[in-house]
């Protein structure tokens, strides 16, 4: 027979500290040329949390190894910003071999441009917007930063307003094409120098559609027109990079040039290099990775 206990209801106390949070999927920000293609939409997921205020907004530009740009992908750091009070808008780009340089730079900043010419529509604060990316996405989040308040690389729609933004999160990301694999081996390197390699793809672009038939070792001078770290001046905004200790993928190379660069010009920078986290992977959902970005963005977007 059962207890007593057993049939009464219990009550149950809620503290409201998380906010119902609202998917608006297949946003189409931007149309684009491929190919002979000359209206493809390119779109954003936005996760909207229910504040009763405008928040400030967070662009998250995922990575997919320059061949792929999967919206739907980091769902975990995206709730958890949403949770904090952030409008997460998660967008797709021109990737190779469909689109090479600087097509992707041109996408992403043209979805920060979006998002503040629509910030009554979305509810967000227009001179609060973020932006961070992993991977192909932490370059191209580094390159909207670099270059949001000169115009370089804006073009499409809604220029009239301007595509800065006030801080930039780069999770394992490239700054110079052509030093992937500094610090592997010897296979490794081999691999990254040749003209098949996808970043010597998203540099030149396929050949059989007028792009150039080269290595990134071959193309100095456009390694270093497509460098991030060659556009910081003093509008720079702060940065937060990470590295993996085991990305097998990316050196640790990459981010550290953005650093050091970052702190020569004087801007605001800090860099963690994350023990045992590969290029993705488990490591980089874990609080005590969210809680660093958390942090960071409060200070610059909330504060």
């Amino acid at each position: 027979m059962l207890s007593s206990e057993y049939h009464q209801s219990r009550h149950l106390k809620v503290a409201l500290k998380s906010p119902r949070i609202d998917l608006i999927a297949g946003i189409t920000y931007s149309q684009v040329s491929v190919h002979s293609y000359p209206n493809v939409d390119l779109k954003m997921d936005v996760l909207r949390p229910r504040m009763g205020r405008h928040v400030p907004a967070v662009v998250f530009v995922t990575g997919g190894g320059f061949i792929t740009s999967n919206r739907a992908s980091h769902l975990e750091i995206r709730m958890r910003l949403a949770q904090e009070g952030y409008l997460v808008a998660s967008v797709e780009y021109r990737f190779a071999p469909q689109a090479c340089l600087p097509a992707p730079i041109i996408d992403v900043k043209a979805a920060v441009r979006y998002l503040r010419k629509n910030a009554m529509r979305f509810g967000i604060i227009p001179d609060r917007i973020g932006i961070m990316g992993t991977s192909a996405g932490g370059y191209l989040s580094a390159f909207a930063g670099v270059t949001g308040w000169s115009g370089k690389f804006d073009a499409g729609e809604n220029l009239d307003v301007k595509s800065n933004v006030a801080c930039v999160v780069d999770i394992y990301g490239v700054t110079d094409l052509s030093r992937m694999a500094e610090g592997f081996g010897d296979a490794k390197v081999r691999e990254y120098a040749s003209p098949s390699a996808c970043q010597a793809l998203w540099l030149n672009g396929c050949t059989i559609c007028g792009g150039v038939d080269a290595s990134v070792n071959d193309r100095p001078k456009e390694v270093a027109l497509f460098n991030p770290a060659n556009y910081i001046d003093e509008h720079t905004p702060p940065f937060l990079l990470f590295h993996g200790t085991a990305d097998t993928l990316v050196s640790e190379t990459e981010t550290d040039i953005m650093f050091q660069a970052l702190r020569q010009h004087g801007i605001e920078s800090e860099r963690y290099l994350v023990e045992g986290a590969g290029h993705g992977g488990e490591y980089w959902v874990q609080k005590e990775v969210q809680d660093v970005i958390v942090s960071f963005l409060d200070r610059h977007l909330k504060a």
